[in-house]
């Protein structure tokens, strides 16, 4: 959906509620915080809905409310409805964004409830993880909301196919990343230092989950030794948490590794850190659009990703990085022996992701095209 003609007699500024589980460390969290401190407050007075009890992450400027939720099939999940729904009207909210499972069931529910003008329910992968009911429950959900709003067109196509959902019906706004954030003043030797990787050894590096197997970090773990007989000074480095670090860890011992990878945790510098990467890997099964892959192209990181569909969108065989077949350690250790041994070709390629993220996934494109989004929608809905 492109932006459209906006109401020229507006004057009050559009109320807008997002509707989250929680505002953690993942990667929709931090795009949603960057959207909300965005926003223009002359145009938007953003409101914050969280149901899950957790931490925090990320300082926001605008109205917070949580409506503690910790099961959702509860009189409590339906009393916090209830709740959410008074405020709304309340508040005279006009658009209700929703993001993740049971944020888009209660807070869609709720809009409902409320008679909110606009509600835009968001799907942000490819539903790799939907039980067969909770599936029926999303195409519930995007019939009840006006909107269903994707970060990708293979998530846009996805969503389509499997909530039978009519195209015209889902629009697409991709992530964005402020670049700014990219040119830190870690030089590359400070950052390789942090991650305990000093000199001019070449650094393949991957930013991940560690909590989901769809992730394939097998895969990446599995082609090292390939590479190792090719380019024996290569290091290897996992920035990420979750519970799958300890079994990755004794995958690393068994395969005789262990010395030329490193498990670094969570970071919360990780854009600078990427200065000390010579290739980024991205080994997912699916992806509806890869945060970690932009992040790579921000910092002029050529990358080698899995060839499924979210990444076709961000990476061109052979002009950002290169694709290799999904599931297989051996094609990906082919395409990083092969880049690790023409590091001129490897700076190219890193150049021209960076350039074409700067015009695509930017944090002031993403923002922009969300306000244009938002009048446009309020401005079609009042005129009906």
């Amino acid at each position: 959906m492109s932006a459209g003609a906006t109401d020229p007699i507006r004057r009050e500024p559009v109320r807008i509620a997002f509707v989250i589980d929680q505002l953690g460390i993942g990667g929709t969290e931090r795009q949603l915080a960057t959207l909300i401190n965005g926003l223009d407050r002359s145009r938007f007075a953003p409101y914050l809905i969280t149901i899950h009890p957790y931490e925090v992450c990320h300082e926001i400027r605008g109205k917070t409310f949580l409506f503690p939720t910790t099961k959702l099939l509860s009189p409590k999940a339906f009393w916090n409805v209830l709740r959410i729904a008074r405020l709304l009207k309340r508040e005279r909210i006009e658009i209700v964004q929703a993001f993740f499972f049971d944020a888009n069931l209660m807070g869609v529910l709720a809009a409902r409830l409320a008679r909110v003008p606009v509600t835009i329910s968001c799907r942000r992968d490819t539903g790799f993880w939907l039980t067969p009911l909770r599936r029926r429950l999303m195409h519930t959900v995007g019939r009840l909301a006006d909107r269903i709003l994707t970060n990708s067109e293979s998530v846009r196509q996805s969503t389509a196919q499997r909530e039978a959902l009519p195209l015209d019906r889902i629009d697409t706004i991709y992530n964005g990343f402020d670049p700014t954030s990219f040119n830190g003043s870690m030089s590359s030797a400070e950052a390789r230092h942090e991650l305990g990787i000093d000199g001019a050894t070449p650094i393949v590096g991957m930013v991940s989950n560690l909590n989901r197997d769809v992730k394939r970090l097998d895969v990446f773990i599995d082609a090292i030794p390939f590479v190792l007989r090719e380019v024996p000074s290569a290091r290897f480095v996992v920035i990420g948490k979750g519970h799958m670090r300890e079994t990755l860890e004794e995958r690393c011992k068994m395969l005789g590794i262990t010395q030329s990878v490193a498990f670094a945790g969570e970071r919360r510098n990780v854009s600078r850190l990427l200065k000390a990467f010579d290739i980024g890997v991205n080994s997912s099964d699916s992806e509806g659009l890869s945060n970690a892959v932009i992040e790579y192209m921000m910092a002029g990181v050529p990358a080698i990703v899995s060839d499924v569909p979210g990444n076709r969108e961000l990476i061109e065989d052979g002009v950002e990085g290169c694709r290799f077949f999904p599931g297989d350690p051996v094609s990906l250790s082919e395409k990083l022996v092969a880049l690790l041994r023409s590091p001129a070709v490897a700076k190219s390629m890193g150049e021209r992701g960076r350039e074409k993220a700067h015009k695509k996934f930017s944090s002031d494109a993403m923002i922009k095209a969300h306000m244009d989004y938002y009048e446009r929608l309020v401005s079609e809905k009042s005129s009906k």
